[in-house]
């Protein structure tokens, strides 16, 4: 079992869920059943390779975009995620087994 502290905007709400790799948790306060958000391929390619270190201008270079498509991506990725920023969200993203990594 892992418990981490949500990054949601709410009361202080701490997360537990089983390490299967299922994508669901259920929220301490009302134990109320939370589906995590479902990462595109391309949300998924974002992750992993800011994970990896790519910058935006590679990342662009790979997918055939230009660097200001790259960024709406990756802002719209971080909140989907409800992240502050692009490292929360690779942190969110790996920790709650969003990604085929593994």
């Amino acid at each position: 079992m892992i418990a981490s502290v949500s990054s949601r905007a709410q009361r202080c709400a701490i997360i537990y869920h089983k390490d299967t790799g299922s994508g669901e948790a259920y929220q301490q306060e009302n134990w109320r059943k939370y589906q995590f958000p479902r990462l595109t391929q391309r949300e998924k390619m974002m992750v992993i390779w800011g994970y990896q270190g790519y910058t935006v201008e590679q990342m662009a270079e790979a997918l055939c975009l230009s660097v200001a498509a790259i960024k709406k991506c990756r802002s719209e990725l971080i909140e989907k995620l409800e992240a502050p920023n692009m490292t929360s969200a690779i942190a969110f993203a790996r920790q709650h087994h969003l990604l085929d990594l593994e």
